[in-house]
Parts: structure tokens; C-alpha cells; sequence
């Protein structure tokens, strides 16, 4: 593991990204809070308008069709070739592994974070082979970071669960990361480890292609935060992730229950954004059961939040996630898996993250809708035709019948798929029964 250092990229032609010269002049409290209002006023209603429209997830999703792709593929390598200039981390993974910087499910990454914008992913590109040399090194500039990669004081700060992927999406169907810096305090974890733990744990969730599509939303919970012994600079660089990875920010939640900090906290992230990207960052105070309903209304179900009802951190998700994660790396094979169901898929499973899973409840519905249909057929193959109108409907929304495998969800075959519809008539059938 190469050490981190702001200078690593000596002989580049550009400056590092992660510099501290720049969070030394940007950590003034006073100078930060006071740019925090101003982004609102450098947008216009419209902008602004849209903007909210995406944080709320009632924007249209552009996915592009295959010639839609190639022609910003196309465009990304002609604006790449007269942007890059001199030597830098972008020329030298070039030279290192010109299939990883040309691969176009790579570079798609980064036209859908942009939402197809050619100049913007360039430019994109560009910053994240900076940062990431920053932080690996050469050695793992033209790969992707998997977890036996990272050192072992790397590997702590990840399982420490500072940073997790939630194991369901908001109701807009976009995926959740959730920084807990308060998990941090006393770890021994170094502002560069933490930065490492969070490029795996974000980049891991951004592979995901419904993720990469519908965005991504954040949420820091700030709780039992002794904020004299808080990383500011750590907290400066982190924001500054939004710079040089390739998933689209939809949103950020800073919620902050119970700190003296919370409001400079949310500073920091200001400081670092254009303004576009400002307003996308909400604040939300108040006590733990007060920020959790503030979140509900941005279609952030409680039910998954890593967090106990007093609003402590729990880690049990993440260290699912994490083995999961870890199995996918090494042992996955070429099944086809989906990290992280969306809101159409119906799930096959037990418990109560399964059955409130908003694809099984709208699954239930359709069901219910057909119940009398269904029962009311006695010939024989009638009620199959009944489930398969069910199955139809989900998959003709984009919706696909899963099971869990112990590493990802994979789809069910037709049969198996068909059966949990009709037993799903039959126990919604008893269940009716029994109510009378």
C-alpha cells in the first residue's frame, strides 16, 4: 500500500487533488457559515425548481438508448483527448491499462453521474484518477479496489461502519449511503484510512447499475459528537468526494441530534460545492425521533436506517453488507446478481425487511386486486393463468421476482416465481377468511 500524501503526484502538471494548503484556509468557522445562505440566491427559480424536483425523486431518469450511449461514449473520448494536457494520474493509467480507462461500462459511470454531460465527465475522469492515485498509489490506479486490497488498519476503519450502504432504496428507488462520524471518535482510524474506507464503501454501491442510473442519496447523523475531537479536515475531504467520484449526488441529509457542531459541520460541505450542489444539502435538527420524521417526508423509511430507536448506531447491516460485499469479490462466479433491489422487485424471503419492502407491498396489492379472480377459477390451469397476469404486470413495469443467495439477490425462474404468487393468493385468502 502506497502511503497517502497531498504530494504524491510530484511531476503532474496538475496540483493534488486532496490539498491541505486549501482546508487550512477554508476551516475559518465564521468565513465558512457565512457562505452557506448565499448559493441559494445564485440560482434561478427554475434551476432551483429542478433541483428539488431530483431531491425528492419526482425527476425523469434519462438511461439513454444504445446509440444514445455510444454517441456520448464517442464524445467523452474526443473531449478527453483535447482536455488532457501534460502529465497526470489520467495519462498515466492510460499507459498502464488503456483497456481499464477505455472500458465503456467504466465511462458510463460517469456520463450517467453528469447526467450525460460530456465536458463535466471529463473533467470528472480526470479528477478521479488524481484522487485515486492520491490514495492507492500506482499499483491500483487501473484496477478496481477490493477489500483484500486495503491494508489491515484500512480494513478496521470499514468494518468500524462509519460509512453503510443501506440494504433498500428510497422511495425514488435511489440508493443510501450513511456517515456516522461519531464512530470514528477514539477508533485510531487516520484522516487517510478514512478517506480509503469511504472511496471502497461509495464505489462498491455506485458498481450497482439501477444505483448508477437513479443516483445516490447520503445521510451524515450526527449524534454523541464531541466535536473538539472531530476530524474537520477529514470531514473537508470526505465533502470533497463529491468532486471525484462517479455517482450522481441526489441529495445530502445532515442530520444533527443532540451537537454543538452540527450547523459548521454543514458549512464544510457548503464550502466545498458549486451551487447547484449547495442546495442539495439539507439540514435537519432536532431529536433523533424529529430528524427521522423529517427523512420519512424524503422517502427514507425509518425501518432501514442503521440506527436503534434511541438513535444509536448499529452495525449489524453493514457487517451483512461487508460479507456479502467480500463474496462478491471473490467468490461470486458469473451468476448475475442485483446489490440492492429496487422498489419494483419482488422479493422472496422472510422477515420484516422483505415483507415492507415497498416491491412486496405493491405485490400484495396486485394481488388483493385479483383475489376474487383467482378464487373464483376452479378449472384446471385457470388459477395459473391468474398468477401468470400477476407475474406479467410486475415484469412489464420493470420489476423482477428475486431471491437471496447469501452473496446477492438472483432472479427466480418463471415456476418458482409463479409459486410464490399463488401462495400469496392462498395466504392472502386464509388471512381474509380468518378476519371474518
Amino acid at each position: 500500500m502506497d502511503c497517502f500524501h497531498p504530494v504524491s503526484n510530484a511531476g503532474s502538471s496538475t496540483p493534488p487533488f486532496f490539498s491541505t494548503k486549501l482546508q487550512n484556509a477554508a476551516l475559518n468557522e465564521k468565513e465558512v457559515a457565512a457562505d452557506a445562505p448565499s448559493a441559494m440566491n445564485q440560482l434561478s427559480t427554475r434551476e432551483r425548481e429542478l433541483v428539488m424536483f431530483e431531491i425528492h425523486g419526482v425527476n425523469q431518469v434519462t438511461t439513454g438508448s444504445t446509440e444514445f450511449q455510444q454517441e456520448k461514449l464517442r464524445s467523452l473520448t474526443t473531449e478527453l483527448a483535447a482536455t488532457v494536457r501534460g502529465k497526470s494520474a489520467f495519462t498515466s493509467a492510460q499507459t498502464q491499462n488503456p483497456q481499464y480507462t477505455i472500458d465503456p461500462d467504466f465511462r458510463l459511470l460517469f456520463l450517467r453521474s453528469t447526467d450525460w454531460n460530456v465536458k463535466e465527465s471529463a473533467q470528472l475522469m480526470l479528477q478521479f484518477f488524481r484522487a485515486k492515485f492520491e490514495l492507492f498509489g500506482q499499483s491500483l490506479l487501473t484496477s478496481r479496489v477490493t477489500f483484500n486490497d486495503l491494508s489491515p488498519e484500512v480494513q478496521k476503519g470499514v468494518r468500524l461502519g462509519f460509512i453503510q450502504v443501506l440494504p433498500f432504496r428510497d422511495t425514488a428507488g435511489r440508493a443510501i449511503v450513511v456517515f456516522i462520524p461519531s464512530l470514528l471518535e477514539n477508533s485510531g482510524t487516520t484522516t487517510e484510512d478514512m478517506l480509503r474506507a469511504a472511496w471502497y464503501t461509495i464505489m462498491s454501491a455506485s458498481a450497482d447499475i439501477e444505483t448508477s442510473m437513479n443516483g445516490l442519496v447520503v445521510i451524515h447523523y450526527l449524534t454523541k459528537l464531541e466535536w473538539s475531537k472531530l476530524d474537520r479536515r477529514g470531514i473537508w475531504q470526505i465533502a470533497k468526494f463529491q468532486q471525484c467520484l462517479p455517482y450522481k449526488f441526489r441529495a445530502a441529509h445532515i442530520c444533527d441530534t443532540n451537537t454543538h457542531g452540527g450547523s459548521f459541520y454543514h458549512a464544510i460541505f457548503i464550502k466545498t460545492l458549486d451551487a447547484i450542489s449547495r442546495v442539495r444539502i439539507l439540514y435537519h435538527s432536532g431529536s433523533h425521533l424529529e430528524v427521522v420524521y423529517k427523512l420519512q417526508t424524503f422517502g427514507i423509511q425509518e425501518r432501514i436506517l442503521p440506527l436503534d430507536k434511541n438513535g444509536m448506531p448499529t452495525r449489524e447491516g453493514h457487517q451483512k453488507w461487508l460479507s456479502r460485499q467480500q463474496r462478491l469479490e471473490t467468490d461470486a462466479g458469473n451468476i448475475p446478481r442485483v446489490l440492492i433491489p429496487t422498489n419494483k422487485d419482488v422479493l422472496k424471503g422472510r422477515g420484516r425487511g422483505v415483507q415492507n419492502h415497498v416491491g412486496n407491498l405493491r405485490f400484495r396489492h396486485m394481488v388483493a386486486e385479483r383475489q376474487n379472480e383467482y378464487d373464483a377459477n376452479d378449472m384446471f390451469g385457470a388459477k395459473g393463468i391468474v398468477a401468470n397476469k400477476v407475474m406479467e404486470a410486475i415484469e412489464s413495469e420493470g420489476g423482477r421476482f428475486l431471491k437471496d443467495d447469501g452473496i446477492g439477490w438472483v432472479r427466480l425462474e418463471d415456476t418458482d416465481a409463479r409459486e410464490k404468487i399463488s401462495m400469496t393468493f392462498r395466504s392472502q385468502r386464509k388471512d381474509s377468511n380468518a378476519s371474518r
